[in-house]
């Protein structure tokens, strides 16, 4: 409890200082937040310069860890948590950023509580440690924001679904009913995702998602902020247990 009292102490003498303007610059050269006001702009400052703060940051492969890369990744971590009940991903405590893809060590499968993403690597998280991440994709995701792909989104979405110490593709939940939901409508959209590459059929969700439960609620994120638009058109209950989710409608911000 008594840590838990300085820490908030500590966030909120943090936060009665005004931000850094160059929190603000680098959020307007991301084109993932175009379209939100200042209200919310001001929020995920705010969220971002916390997390920053409070998180291990370790430069590997020869990146160099400047405001630049602290901003970059953290301004695009607080999207996921900009209306959601939070404790700045309390269960991240360490940030390790490469320069770019790197080769892991670890091999797939081997039960020590990772997320692959394959044995050239651009980001990993693991359940009970750090987010690895290559900085040029972190920074290209943020840049392009129409593609659906966005690493910063998908591994912090693993953090999320990692809360309850398990990576199954489904993140704490409120109810019983909120459970039910979510499993039907995941259900759905993944089986409906694997049967359509099994008969060749184009897809809209990215095929990484077929690999299991976890990665498709990963990918179902990137769409989500993504491509909203088409995401809300194909599948329209999947974009609304998002939206309830995330506590945003990313098509209703551009109306």
């Amino acid at each position: 409890m008594i840590f838990r009292w300085f820490r908030t102490r500590r966030r909120r003498k943090q936060l009665g200082q005004s931000a850094d303007p160059s929190w603000f610059a680098t959020l307007k050269r991301l084109d993932l937040f175009r379209g939100f006001d200042d209200a919310a702009t001001t929020r995920l400052v705010d969220i971002a310069r916390i997390f920053a703060a409070e998180k291990r940051w370790e430069g590997c492969g020869g990146q160099e860890i400047t405001a630049d890369v602290e901003q970059t990744i953290s301004l695009q971590v607080a999207l996921l948590i900009l209306e959601r009940p939070h404790d700045y991903f309390n269960n991240v405590k360490s940030i390790f950023v490469y320069p770019s893809g790197y080769q892991t060590k670890h091999l797939s499968g081997s039960g020590d509580g990772s997320v692959r993403e394959g044995s050239s690597n651009l980001g990993e998280a693991w359940l009970r440690g750090p987010v690895v991440l290559a900085y040029d994709a972190a920074l290209l995701g943020g840049m392009q924001a129409a593609d659906g792909r966005n690493l910063v989104l998908h591994e912090f979405a693993h953090k999320l679904d990692f809360l309850d110490d398990r990576g199954d593709g489904t993140p704490v939940l409120d109810s019983k009913e909120a459970y039910k939901r979510w499993q039907r409508v995941m259900s759905e959209a993944y089986d409906s995702l694997r049967e359509s590459l099994e008969k060749g059929r184009v897809t809209l969700l990215d095929e990484y998602g077929a690999t299991n439960p976890a990665e498709f609620f990963a990918v179902a994120t990137e769409f989500f902020f993504e491509r909203a638009k088409p995401l809300k058109n194909r599948h329209p209950d999947l974009y609304d247990l998002l939206r309830d989710f995330y506590g945003q409608d990313p098509v209703g911000r551009f109306k």
